[in-house]
């Protein structure tokens, strides 16, 4: 097979020991099951990924499963043959830049998307050193030959979670600039060589220059960040997390109708433990 090469560097699918393309013998498969805990549940198949094993989002598109990788490999995405699912085969990988990851996959027709986000598990590189930001767009009409058709370049640390399945809108939390916390952002796909925003939501108080409202002042230590949204008809339900005490998640109903910049309909805020118990104790009239 024909190295696939991307970002200049170049990968070999090879085999090795195992079956065929990174996949293991039947005893081996066999073997694993006997470890593991399940309940209705039984392995039929398992693949190395030729050892680079870091493997995160994946979908299943026909006959070919579409796999992203965390980044601690030099892969970004692997496309696996899994026509026989006791059997699937590597049949393409590719590289992610330098200093980035695409963790990230999202299809709709043929049109494969991945993120591009400065890896946040890696602290050990420098902030000067640049990094890819944004979305690739390719095409997979031929389903195991990606071809990039568009790149939504976002300067800053990039793109996280992304969803995308009408073909038309992707929607992402994302670094934007002039906002120092990841936001929601509405990216205009509908013409792949040529992606632009179509919308932006940020947490009220972390686009620059203004002031954090009382409701939005994150616990001690943490801060909110989008982590990703999920549309539905008319509305998007957007989920921001936390650190420091825990990960938290917000809800927050956007308008999308007409394709206008989403706006705040409804939060739902988690309580600390000993928050809550306060909360309710006020309710109570100060009564246990």
């Amino acid at each position: 097979m024909s190295p696939a090469t991307l970002y200049g560097r170049s990968f070999r699918v090879t085999h090795g020991d195992a079956t065929s393309n990174g996949a293991i013998c039947e005893a081996q498969v066999e073997a694993i099951q006997a470890k593991s805990e399940s309940w209705n549940v039984r392995l039929v198949a398992h693949n190395d990924l030729n050892g680079h094993g870091d493997g995160m989002q994946l979908l299943k598109n026909g006959r070919y499963v579409y796999l992203a990788h965390l980044g601690t490999s030099p892969m970004a995405l692997t496309i696996l043959d899994a026509s026989d699912p006791a059997d699937p085969q590597v049949v393409r990988q590719m590289p992610h830049p330098n200093n980035t990851h695409a963790h990230k996959v999202q299809i709709a027709g043929d049109i494969l998307i991945q993120n591009q986000e400065r890896p946040y598990f890696d602290k050990s590189i420098s902030a000067s050193v640049p990094n890819e930001a944004g979305i690739r767009i390719y095409s997979i009409a031929n389903p195991t030959e990606p071809r990039e058709i568009g790149y939504m370049k976002i300067p800053g640390k990039g793109v996280h979670r992304m969803w995308f399945t009408d073909g038309k809108y992707a929607h992402v939390g994302a670094m934007i600039p002039g906002i120092k916390e990841r936001a929601y952002l509405i990216a205009d796909l509908s013409d792949p060589s040529n992606p632009k925003q179509a919308g932006v939501w940020w947490i009220p108080g972390t686009k620059e220059g203004e002031e954090t409202p009382p409701d939005w002042t994150p616990f001690p230590g943490e801060h909110f960040h989008v982590h990703g949204a999920i549309p539905h008809g008319d509305r998007s339900y957007v989920a921001l997390g936390g650190c420091g005490h825990g990960h938290r998640r917000h809800f927050r109903c956007q308008q999308t109708e007409n394709h206008q910049p989403p706006r705040l309909e409804s939060a739902l805020r988690r309580l600390r433990s000993h928050d809550l118990a306060a909360s309710r104790k006020k309710a109570r009239g100060g009564r246990r």
